[in-house]
């Protein structure tokens, strides 16, 4: 008697189906919602600035730097400690320096480097997105089989209830 009470309670508990949602769904939430998969994607991104970065290496640097000051000369003195009168003096200096590196082996390696690791990142992508939705797939049709067997263990509880009854 306890061992048909629990399981009409169990039956009872995993009866409802007001949770259920298509295969579809599953995999497109999983898809959308897993934090593997978005690291993942955020690692293609941090590859994609990588190549950017590389990229800029070709491109020639300007540099402008500038620097003004200002003395106050009023109030110089000479050797007999006379004052002299020397106008103030306000310098200015400024450049420009303009860059272009025209051979270096070692920006395109780099280049090329940042390359590869974005293929590998898409591939990992890729691979992952497998994984994650095989793992989906396979929960999905757990649960359905999970559902058939207790249907077929709640057809089989109600024959032997049924036989209980008229033995």
């Amino acid at each position: 008697m306890k061992k048909i009470f629990i399981t009409l309670l169990l039956v009872f508990l995993f009866s409802s189906n007001a949770y259920s949602i298509t295969l579809y769904k599953a995999l497109n939430d999983t898809f959308r919602n897993n934090t593997k998969l978005n690291a993942e994607r955020e690692n293609i991104k941090a590859s994609e600035e990588d190549i950017n970065i590389s990229e800029a290496d070709y491109m020639p640097s300007l540099t402008l730097t500038g620097t003004k000051s200002f003395e106050d000369t009023n109030k110089l003195t000479n050797q007999n400690g006379g004052d002299t009168n020397i106008k103030d003096v306000n310098p200015l200096t400024s450049s420009i320096k303009l860059e272009q590196t025209l051979l270096d082996y070692s920006r395109d390696l780099s280049h090329e480097k940042n390359i590869v690791g974005l293929e590998l990142a898409k591939a990992k992508l890729t691979k992952k997105e497998q994984d994650i939705i095989y793992s989906a797939i396979e929960v999905f049709t757990g649960l359905i089989l999970a559902r058939e067997k207790l249907e077929i263990n709640r057809r089989n509880l109600n024959l032997l209830i049924r036989q209980v009854e008229t033995d």
